[in-house]
């Protein structure tokens, strides 16, 4: 059996049962939309892992594109993406907030908590 790797076109990789390989692929990407605090925006990536042609893998990756500097020492602004700005925001222990959770929090709660930092002005959660 052979696999193939498709970043933009098909090629065959010539892998046998039970073989490994770490792909990678590589392209431009036009006018992307930069992942940012105010426009958190992600891409979906598709990995396919067909086998003699046909599809027997698919797997979904969500990810963002940003370019973070900081600029300086303490008390200086971070610029993520194209926005600079001054950290301010909480130190977050697991379990600490929520009352019989611990670490598993489910996503809403996730989002809330960010709600409630915002709220507060912060952009930043350790």
């Amino acid at each position: 059996m052979k696999a193939t790797c498709a970043p933009s076109s098909t090629r065959s990789c010539g892998y046998g049962d039970g073989e490994k390989s770490v792909q990678s692929a590589t392209g431009s990407l036009k006018e992307a939309r930069f992942w940012s605090p105010e426009d958190p925006y992600l891409y979906d990536v598709y990995t396919i892992l067909k086998v003699d042609g046909k599809v027997v893998d698919v797997n979904r990756l969500e990810t963002g594109f940003r370019k973070a500097e900081f600029k300086g020492g303490a008390g200086t602004a971070v610029c993520v993406s194209t926005t600079s700005s001054f950290t301010q925001g909480i130190l977050r222990t697991l379990g600490d907030e929520w009352a019989a959770v611990g670490a598993g929090y489910p996503d809403w709660m996730h989002d809330y908590t960010a709600k409630l930092i915002r709220e507060c002005h912060g952009n930043y959660m350790r």
